[in-house]
C-alpha cells in the first residue's frame, strides 16, 4: 500500500536546512522548467486569441476606466485582451502613480494605493524606455520571471528533499495549480513567485546579500512575501533560542528582514506623501475586507457559515484549507522555518477574514508546492489525476478572467 502524505520521510527537522545535498540535477531542472514554460505559451496564447479586450468607455471617470482607454490605444490587438481586473490597476499605478480616490463626501473609494509598486515600476520602467510596447513588454517580464519562479522552486525542492522525482512534481504541481495563469496575466505574482522562491533557496545556506535582495524585492511586488519572511524570521529566531545552528538562523534573520525593511519603505512613502503610514491597509476595507486581525483567520476559515459564497470562493476557502493542513506535514518533514514561513503568508493572507482570492495569495507558498511535489513522488497516479483537474478548474478561472468574470 502507497504511504499516506503523513509518511513522508522528513529531510530534516533539527534546524530547517536538509543536509548537504548531492549535485543538482541541472538538466532534469531545465527540462521541467522549459515545459512549464511551455504551458505558459500555451496559456499566453490561449488568452490572446480567446479573452475578450477590457471594455472601455467615452468619457472614462473611473482609474480603471483610464487605464483601460490607455492599454486600448498603446496595446496591440491580442495583448491587450490580457487586461482586466487588477491589472487595470497596475497599468493606472505605472501612469499616474499613486492617487488617493475620493467621492464628493471625502469618503475613500477604490484606488492604486492598495496595490504595492513592484509591477507599476516596470510598467514605468517599460514606458520610459525604447521599447515602445510596455504592455507586451509585460508579458515579456511575466514570462521570465515565471521561469525563474519555477528554477527556484526546483532548486529549493532538491535542496529539502534529495529527489530528482519531488523536484519535477514540485513543478508539475506548481503549474497545475487552478490560480496558476495569473503568472501569465499582468499581475505581480510571477515576479513575486520567482523573488520569494530565490529568498527561500537563499535561506537554505544563510546567504544574507542575494537572499535580503530577493526578500526586499519581493516585498515591492507581493504583500503576502512580507508573511512569508515574517514568518521565515520567526523560526528562525525560535530555533536561535533552542540553540540550533545559531550562525545560521542570524543570517536568515537578517536576510529575511529584507522583506520588513522592504515594507517599512512603502509604509513611510504613504506616511510622506498622504500623512497616513497605515492608508494602504485602510483601503483594503473598500474591497469588502477589514483590517488584519487575530479572529481573522477563524473568520476565512469558516467563511461558509458566516457569508454566502460564489463558486470561485469555494475553491479559494479549499485552497486555504489544504495550505493549513499542509503546515503541520511541512513542519515533520522540512522543520520549523519552512512551516513558519507557510504559516506567515497563510496567516496574513486570511487574517482580513475574507477568503477570497487566496488561491492566488498561495502562489507564493513554496513549502506547500514542495511538500506536494514529495507527495507526487510517492503517489504518481492520483498526483496525475489530482494535476488533471487542476489543470481544468485553471482553463475554467483563466476563462472567467479573459471574460470579466471574478477568478481571484
Amino acid at each position: 500500500m502507497p504511504p499516506s502524505p503523513i509518511d513522508l520521510d522528513p529531510a530534516d527537522t533539527s534546524d530547517g536546512q536538509a543536509p548537504e545535498p548531492a549535485r543538482l540535477p541541472l538538466g532534469s531542472l531545465l527540462l521541467a522548467s522549459v515545459c512549464g514554460i511551455l504551458w505558459h505559451g500555451l496559456l499566453l496564447t490561449f488568452g490572446c486569441f480567446m479573452f475578450e479586450p477590457p471594455k472601455t468607455v467615452v468619457e472614462p471617470r473611473k482609474p480603471q476606466e483610464f487605464a483601460a482607454r490607455t492599454v486600448a490605444d498603446e496595446a496591440g490587438e491580442n495583448s491587450r485582451r490580457w487586461y482586466h481586473w487588477d491589472a487595470l490597476w497596475f497599468a493606472h499605478l505605472g501612469r499616474h502613480g499613486y492617487v488617493l480616490e475620493t467621492d464628493h463626501d471625502g469618503n475613500m473609494g477604490q484606488s492604486n494605493i492598495a496595490f504595492t509598486p513592484g509591477l507599476a515600476l516596470v510598467v514605468a520602467a517599460a514606458s520610459e524606455g525604447k521599447t515602445g510596447k510596455p504592455w507586451e513588454f509585460l508579458l515579456g517580464f511575466n514570462s521570465v520571471m515565471a521561469w525563474w519562479a519555477m528554477l527556484g522552486l526546483g532548486a529549493l525542492t532538491w535542496r529539502l528533499t534529495h529527489s530528482r522525482a519531488a523536484m519535477i512534481w514540485a513543478i508539475v504541481a506548481f503549474n497545475a495549480w487552478p490560480w496558476r495563469f495569473f503568472l501569465a496575466a499582468p499581475y505581480q505574482e510571477a515576479a513575486g513567485a520567482a523573488l520569494t522562491f530565490w529568498g527561500m533557496y537563499a535561506a537554505c545556506s544563510g546567504s544574507v546579500v542575494p537572499g535580503f535582495a530577493c526578500s526586499f524585492l519581493a516585498s515591492a511586488f507581493r504583500l503576502n512575501a512580507v508573511g512569508a519572511f515574517c514568518g521565515l524570521f520567526a523560526g528562525s529566531f525560535l530555533e536561535l533560542l533552542r540553540q540550533r545552528e545559531r550562525s545560521l538562523q542570524v543570517r536568515r534573520m537578517i536576510l529575511s528582514s529584507g522583506a520588513l525593511i522592504g515594507w517599512g519603505v512603502l509604509l513611510a512613502y504613504f506616511h510622506r506623501r498622504f500623512g497616513d503610514a497605515g492608508l494602504g491597509v485602510k483601503i483594503q476595507s473598500t474591497w469588502g475586507r477589514q483590517p488584519p486581525h487575530l479572529t481573522g483567520l477563524f473568520e476565512s476559515l469558516g467563511a461558509p457559515l458566516l457569508h454566502p459564497m460564489t463558486g470561485t470562493e469555494w475553491l479559494d476557502w479549499a485552497a486555504a484549507w489544504a495550505l493549513v493542513a499542509a503546515i503541520p506535514l511541512v513542519y515533520r518533514s522540512y522543520g520549523l522555518i519552512w512551516a513558519s514561513s507557510l504559516a506567515g503568508l497563510t496567516f496574513q493572507a486570511l487574517s482580513t477574514g475574507r477568503v477570497l482570492s487566496f488561491g492566488r495569495f498561495a502562489l507564493l507558498a513554496c513549502p506547500f508546492f514542495v511538500l506536494a511535489g514529495q507527495f507526487a513522488a510517492r503517489r504518481p497516479r492520483s498526483a496525475m489525476v489530482i494535476s488533471a483537474m487542476w489543470i481544468v478548474a485553471q482553463l475554467g478561472l483563466a476563462w472567467r478572467y479573459g471574460h470579466d468574470l471574478f477568478a481571484g
